[in-house]
């Protein structure tokens, strides 16, 4: 298992901890993981514009008055 971690770069502690959370989940579920992954991605950089907007706003809000 050593020769194998070292050959993909990882640590084996990293190895166990992926053995342990995909044991037991089948492809269709990987690739709904991926998909779910990916979404929460695009809404989190959609979250972080529309709070930066949000502050934009504020300031000129705040300098008008």
């Amino acid at each position: 298992m050593a020769e194998l971690c070292r050959q993909h770069s990882i640590h084996q502690a990293t190895f166990y901890s992926w053995k342990q959370k995909y044991t037991g989940t089948t492809t269709p579920d990987q690739k709904r993981l991926k998909e779910l992954e990916k979404e929460n991605e695009k809404l989190l950089k959609m979250v972080g514009k529309l709070q930066m907007e949000n502050a934009a706003m504020k300031t000129v809000i705040r300098k008008k008055y």
